[in-house]
């Protein structure tokens, strides 16, 4: 089980088959949205994302913003 925002950049940022990751209400907060972004950029198998109640404020959401700016297989994106 992943307990911080560094190892969740960690795991998403080495291709690993997932598709799709289901966060809803984990209360990651904008931490976790910067290192799941930064993950984003260099992971192309994510194509759906559901972040919905997480406590994601404008700082986690513009990183996010950023990264989709860069991966193209993101589909669906749920905040």
């Amino acid at each position: 089980m992943l307990k911080t925002a560094t190892e969740l950049r960690n795991f998403l940022s080495n291709p690993n088959g997932y598709d799709n990751i289901h966060l809803r209400g984990n209360d990651i907060e904008s931490e976790g949205a910067i290192a799941l972004a930064k993950a984003l950029k260099v992971n192309s198998s994510i194509t759906k994302i559901d972040l919905a109640y997480s406590s994601i404020r404008n700082e986690g959401a513009t990183a996010l913003a950023e990264a989709l700016k860069v991966n193209s297989s993101i589909t669906d994106i749920d905040l």
